[in-house]
């Protein structure tokens, strides 16, 4: 049997990010994500913008299939205290972006891919499925890989 793949190969990874808008702080604990986020399938990521070296260069990166719920249900309230009974990574990116917002540290900004499409060496453009587990997830994986100089609060790169 040949290899599929033999010598020298590239593969260029090509993703559009949509800025969507800053997270803000409701009179409670609810955080409000920005209007437009679509329900679909797709990776985000929320970024901080800080002055603060706790917030400086942080970002947290994740995919879902559903990532309005995702963000404006999972996240938004799901609350971050010990107590009560959520998702341990909710309430981690909750506890993160409520205290940078209520200390008046950081801004944080929700961005979303939902095209992307790698390039091989022939050139040949191959178009990924964001309803595809592993399409998500690799787009997930190469943002962490491809962004050095950001501190993932979810992510040991």
């Amino acid at each position: 049997m040949s290899d599929v793949i033999s010598g020298d190969s590239r593969l260029e990874l090509v993703c559009n990010w949509d800025s969507i808008g800053t997270v803000q702080l409701d009179a409670g604990y609810r955080l409000m994500m920005p209007h437009g986020i679509p329900k679909a399938s797709g990776v985000y990521m929320i970024s901080a913008t800080s002055e603060s070296d706790q917030y400086r260069c942080s970002a947290y990166v994740g995919e879902s299939q559903d990532i309005h719920n995702r963000l404006t249900s999972d996240y938004a309230k799901s609350g971050w205290e010990p107590s009560q009974r959520r998702a341990n990574t909710n309430r981690h990116v909750h506890k993160w972006i409520y205290l940078g917002l209520s200390s008046g540290e950081a801004e944080f900004q929700v961005q979303i891919c939902r095209g992307a499409y790698v390039v091989d060496s022939n050139n040949l453009r191959i178009q990924l499925n964001f309803d595809n587990l592993y399409h998500r997830q690799s787009i997930e994986a190469m943002t962490v890989v491809a962004n050095p100089a950001l501190r993932f609060v979810n992510k040991r790169a």
